[in-house]
């Protein structure tokens, strides 16, 4: 991403399995929170993506992650995210 992360917060993991040249490889992906070093820095793709871009949480749609595991992943953090954002605003 070109990104210079300052802090990293672990959030879950999920399992996951991918077929690879006919072997099942058993994974964990693993989600985390970050914080950058400059909100300024444009996002680059970089040799393992096509494409890179920031979206609003409010516009994002776990139905267009390819990937099971990411599609789970994506709604437990917005899930997350709600229960976070309805904390503050009770505080």
């Amino acid at each position: 991403t070109g990104l210079t992360i300052t802090h990293a917060q672990y959030l879950f993991s999920i399992p996951n399995t991918y077929l690879y040249s006919d072997f099942l490889v058993h994974t964990l992906d693993q989600f985390f929170r970050c914080s950058i070093e400059d909100e300024n820095t444009s996002l680059m793709a970089m040799d393992d993506v096509s494409e890179s871009q920031w979206i609003p949480l409010k516009e994002v749609d776990p139905t267009l992650f390819g990937l099971n595991s990411v599609r789970q992943g994506v709604i437990r953090f917005l899930e997350l995210q709600k229960e976070s954002d309805k904390k503050t605003t009770h505080i």
